[in-house]
């Protein structure tokens, strides 16, 4: 690499890590890699990629509905049985329940098939969902700026539901990193156990023409060492910004169009070399 190009990345990037991040005090024993923390970055934010997508077009498909304002407050997707189902419907109150008024579905590899459903007796899992993300909005009131925020809900193998916020996007010209969080709920959905931010600030990253070589993206990481699971969503949903690098504090990572995670190596050593 020329050295005056490089000096000049070095120094960019040491600009955006001030500007962007107010960085902690780490101990060395936080910047172990986890084989299974990155595994599970990728599978997560793949299923939230997915998860976004099917409630986009449920959303739109919605929207020429011009439905009852009254009776929305929360959306949740649901994958089983080789389908989609997305449930539009709000929950009135603590412990109330979900009420449903809206309901799509689609094949699981199909979303130009979504059509609208008959609004039928609600499972008990649903409910559960709907009220976690109810729950989480409500935690964060004090702690998201103004806007819309869209949410994707998860029940983990120990029972719990983690529910990740992030910024609504209406800007068809960039894509969104950061202003996230991760919340986790309780088993029946009712009570917040803990509320994580996953980055600092929101970055816009202007979104590169289809034709043409993409050129690539990066952004700093300060809370976690590695990407997050929402980081892997948006480059699977915006294709354009893989190659997308992520400056840790420790280690430099890179995630591919697909989700794929590399560690490329010891930030102070990439930045050096």
């Amino acid at each position: 690499m020329n050295v005056t190009v490089k000096s000049r990345l070095v120094a960019c990037l040491a600009v955006l890590w001030c500007c962007f991040f107010v960085s902690p005090v780490l101990c060395e024993d936080e910047l172990f890699l986890s084989p299974e923390d990155i595994i599970f970055a990728e599978k997560r934010g793949m299923e939230i990629a997915q998860y976004e997508r099917v409630a986009v077009k449920a959303t739109d498909l919605l929207l020429e509905l011009k439905p009852d304002q009254s009776k929305l407050g929360v959306y949740i997707a649901d994958k089983i049985g080789g389908a989609w189902k997305v449930y539009f419907g709000r929950v009135s109150g603590e412990g109330a329940g979900f009420e449903a008024a809206y309901v799509f579905s689609c094949p699981e590899n199909s979303l130009k098939k979504m059509k609208t459903i008959p609004v039928t007796k609600i499972p008990v899992e649903i409910i559960q969902r709907a009220q976690a993300v109810s729950a989480a909005l409500k935690a964060l009131e004090f702690d998201v700026r103004g806007g819309a925020y869209n949410t994707s809900v998860f029940r983990e193998e120990d029972g719990m539901l983690t529910v990740y916020v992030v910024p609504g996007n209406k800007n068809p010209d960039v894509a969104l990193l950061g202003g996230d969080f991760k919340v986790f709920v309780s088993p029946d959905g009712s009570q917040v156990v803990k509320k994580v931010p996953l980055h600092r600030a929101i970055l816009e990253i202007p979104i590169a023409p289809k034709e043409g070589k993409p050129a690539g993206s990066f952004h700093t990481h300060i809370l976690d060492d590695i990407p997050t699971e929402t980081d892997v969503a948006q480059v699977i949903l915006y294709p354009s910004l893989a190659p997308h690098s992520i400056l840790g504090r420790e280690w430099f990572s890179q995630i591919d169009k697909n989700g794929k995670i590399t560690i490329l190596g010891r930030t102070k050593e990439i930045l050096l070399n």
